[in-house]
């Protein structure tokens, strides 16, 4: 095996677009351009999926890769694996099962007593996860039985193997040392994730040693995750020389054995050492059915580090202290031939075949949607003709990705075999998008970030785009940053992927740059009044004037109409929200004694009697006013009429879009209505209209607002207007 990556040389015969997939990726790997590492020896599989721009139509191919590593020779049939006795120094691996059938009598690979043992193995063979099935040696093989693959090992290293159907069947004379694997062992050998299937059989008077296992005879072995399934038989096996015959299960003498088990019979002749696990051999984590022996090591009796195991213990991966049951060991419990630990990836008794039948009942997802697999089954069919059928779990699928849109197909694996069935992943739409505000006011050339909620949270595409539908009044930007730019209204819409829409009405204002007062000082008698202008700069500012006292006991105000309260001095100031401001010194003297005229001197807003007169206009500042002489405003009476008048609202209501239409009443002597609304109860930032009908509709309001109203009657006398009392204040919902 060179390290070398290449490239799969791949192409479809339309517009699809090629994805790749290894179904070993421990043995090899494959990019999205199709270009392969080679990871580790042995056979892959390669998905090639070629799939629609335009569709979920998909195709499919499946190729094999064989992974050989460098200096090794592959052995692909018996003809291969006998010529190893040509180089019994070199490294081989199976590249599949290998049939020893015809090792059986008559067969072409019969050398008279079946199969040649191979002499002395000095290698390696990596059985690669394959089986060599079938193998037979019977009868006299020769005067020094050394019998088994190999007649002995010395220095080998034997791993991945499994023996399957071994028949050995033989009588000796001399010595036996009898194994599926190996007879004879020298030196120091490693034999690791293997083991044997079969019936060995051993008869005969021998004159020497004897040792006989299901993986090897003895001795000079390390074993590590083996097993062995043979059923051993040397009863009739008699030691004429006092030696005393070894019999073991993994092996009837070694080194060491670690992490094993034995679920074949083992039996032996009274004189000889017979163990479920070894005649003789230190031992660490070894378990053995009972039954299949009287004890687990022959020469000594059980203890902490060789357990026997019930019927039931033996199926329960808990039993098997030491056991890695994540990398190497499985346990099958539907495999009714062999319901044991196996070796994950060279399993006794294999799958031949899954079928779903049926398949899950839900086939169609949502992205991010977790896979179901309620009412599906799978049917096992094992190599040996057993069938059986089992709840489909989700640990046996794999190749699917619940965040991919489209059709996707869901592999299913068990006991390395593989089906599958299709599911289609869908985008999850977006029900509903809104923007984090409906209304909006900013002043001219300042900024306001808006958002959009999408939902449902999980949505495919929360993609939003942005728009205003009057950018030189508002601009937005790409992620919802709206600045104003000039007086207006303007309409910004949040869209989504699906065309799903919300807007927010922006009303960009003028802020008020400075505010100029008709007077910046006045000074009254208590109980006095007098009215203050206030004129907004720049004159197209939207802002609106508000009012306020430093101190209400003294003098209050209201629209800038200030009474006097209580002697003192005071602060009224005219502001906007923009934060221009002006204000006036407010000097509030008693009252004159009762029969004087109740003159407040300097005062040019009132009569003798401290009543109000006409507004005045914001003053030029070269030209200050003088006080207006008393007694010109007209009669007291007529003013203290139009002042108790007291305006009612007889009804109002919401009529067609965004307009609510006003009956009023209480007038009066009075010349018409002034008429106040806005979105506070307190008025503050009110819009104000005046009106000589009896009906009034107001129009350009916003929609989905619930908006106040009050009306006071108005008179102009001797050419200065006069107000009546507020009315009680209406509310009114635009609806739409």
């Amino acid at each position: 095996m060179g390290n070398e990556p290449f490239l799969l040389d791949a192409e479809t015969d339309g517009d699809g677009i090629l994805s790749y997939e290894s179904r070993n990726p421990e043995i090899v790997t494959v990019d999205e351009t199709g270009t392969v590492t080679l990871l580790a020896a042995g056979t892959a599989q390669i998905v090639i999926t070629a799939s629609e721009t335009d569709s979920y139509k998909t195709a499919r191919k499946t190729i094999t890769v064989a992974v050989i590593p460098e200096g090794y020779t592959p052995i692909h049939d018996i003809a291969d694996l006998y010529a190893i006795r040509n180089n019994r120094s070199g490294n081989y691996i199976l590249m599949n099962d290998i049939d020893m059938s015809s090792t059986a009598q008559g067969g072409d690979y019969d050398c008279g007593t079946g199969w040649d043992s191979i002499e002395e193995f000095r290698g390696t063979l990596d059985g690669n996860g394959y089986r060599i099935v079938g193998m037979q040696i019977f009868g006299e093989p020769v005067a020094d039985t050394k019998v088994g693959l190999f007649e002995s090992i010395s220095g080998a290293k034997i791993k991945n193997l499994g023996m399957v159907d071994c028949n050995i069947n033989i009588t000796v004379k001399t010595y036996a040392y009898v194994g599926a694997i190996s007879g004879r062992n020298s030196n120091y050998n490693n034999i690791n994730n293997c083991y044997a299937n079969g019936k060995i059989t051993v008869s005969g008077k021998a004159t020497g040693n004897c040792y006989i296992g299901g993986l090897t005879g003895g001795t000079r072995v390390y074993f590590e995750n083996c097993y062995n399934d043979c059923e051993i038989d040397s009863s009739s096996l008699e030691s004429t020389s006092g030696y005393e015959p070894y019999i073991g299960g993994i092996s009837g003498d070694a080194i060491s054995i670690k992490k094993c088990h034995n679920t074949g019979t083992v039996r032996g002749s009274a004189q000889s050492k017979v163990g479920a696990i070894c005649g003789s051999s230190n031992v660490s984590n070894v378990n053995y059915l009972r039954g299949t022996a009287d004890k687990g090591i022959g020469s000594m009796a059980d203890d902490a580090d060789c357990v026997s195991l019930t019927e039931s213990q033996m199926k329960d991966q808990r039993s098997f202290t030491g056991f890695d049951f994540v990398n190497t060991w499985e346990i099958d419990p539907y495999c009714e031939s062999y319901s044991y630990p196996q070796l994950k990836n060279n399993r006794m008794i294999r799958v031949k075949s899954i079928e779903l039948s049926p398949v899950p009942t839900k086939l169609t997802y949502n992205q991010g949607e977790t896979i179901k697999i309620t009412g599906a089954a799978l049917k096992i069919t094992y190599e040996d003709g057993i069938s059986t059928t089992i709840p489909l779990k989700k640990e046996m699928l794999s190749g699917y990705d619940m965040s991919e849109i489209g059709r996707q197909e869901v592999l299913v694996n068990y006991g390395n075999a593989e089906t599958s069935f299709e599911i289609e992943v869908k985008e999850i739409p977006v029900a509903s998008v809104t923007v984090s505000q409906a209304q909006l006011s900013l002043y001219r050339a300042k900024e306001h970030q808006l958002s959009a909620a999408i939902a449902p949270a999980n949505a495919t595409d929360k993609t939003v785009t942005w728009e205003s539908d009057n950018p030189s009044v508002a601009e937005v930007s790409g992620n919802g940053l709206v600045k104003a730019k000039a007086k207006g209204t303007a309409t910004i819409t949040a869209s989504a992927s699906n065309g799903l829409q919300s807007k927010c009405t922006v009303t960009v204002l003028v802020p008020a740059v400075s505010i100029q007062l008709s007077q910046n000082a006045v000074t009254l008698k208590e109980g006095g009044r007098v009215t203050l202008a206030a004129q907004i700069s720049p004159l197209d500012s939207t802002d609106a004037v508000q009012w306020k006292s430093a101190n209400s006991g003294i003098a209050e105000v209201f629209e800038g109409n200030v009474v006097a309260k209580s002697a003192g001095t005071t602060t009224v100031t005219a502001y906007t929200e923009s934060g221009a401001a002006a204000a006036c010194t407010v000097t509030v003297q008693k009252a004159a004694a009762s029969g004087g005229n109740n003159q407040n001197p300097g005062d040019n807003n009132q009569d003798s009697g401290g009543n109000v007169q006409k507004p005045q206009e914001p003053p030029t500042p070269q030209k200050p006013q003088n006080p207006q002489k008393p007694g010109t405003t007209g009669t007291t009476a007529a003013i203290k009429k139009v002042q108790s008048t007291k305006a009612k609202i007889k009804s109002a209501k919401n009529i067609k879009t965004r307009k609510i239409k006003l009956k009023l009443s209480g007038r009066g002597v009075c010349t018409g209505y002034k008429i106040q609304y806005g979105l506070k109860k307190n008025f503050k930032g009110a819009k104000t209209v005046t009106n000589k009908s009896a009906t009034v509709t107001l129009k350009k309001l916003k929609a989905k607002k619930t908006y106040y109203i009050r009306v006071r009657a108005y008179k102009k006398i001797s050419g200065k207007t006069y107000y009546g009392k507020w009315s009680s204040r209406k509310s009114v919902k635009i609806k739409k």
